[in-house]
């Protein structure tokens, strides 16, 4: 394929020049700048709680609750028991 921009010449064939040969260099930069974004980004493992007692009941079981879970084919009305 040939092609169709006039050849670099002057500045513009420097400032290509200068970057192909420090190409090395910004690719050590990048690499450096990843393993530190991954370093800092991985993290530990969440710990897991625990707790030395159950929280507290906050359901009125005076109160009537119902969930709606919406589908395609229509919804359903699910009465949830506050008492059990």
């Amino acid at each position: 394929m040939y092609s169709t921009s006039p050849p670099l010449t002057g500045k513009k064939r420097e400032n290509k020049f200068m970057i192909v040969r420090r190409l090395p260099q910004i690719a050590g930069i990048i690499l450096i700048v990843v393993a530190l974004l991954s370093a800092l980004c991985a993290g530990t493992a969440p710990r897991h709680k625990t707790y030395s007692a159950p929280p507290p009941m906050t359901i009125d079981t005076i109160k009537q609750y119902a969930a709606t879970i919406e589908t395609e084919k229509g919804n359903l009305v699910v009465e949830l028991f506050a008492s059990v």
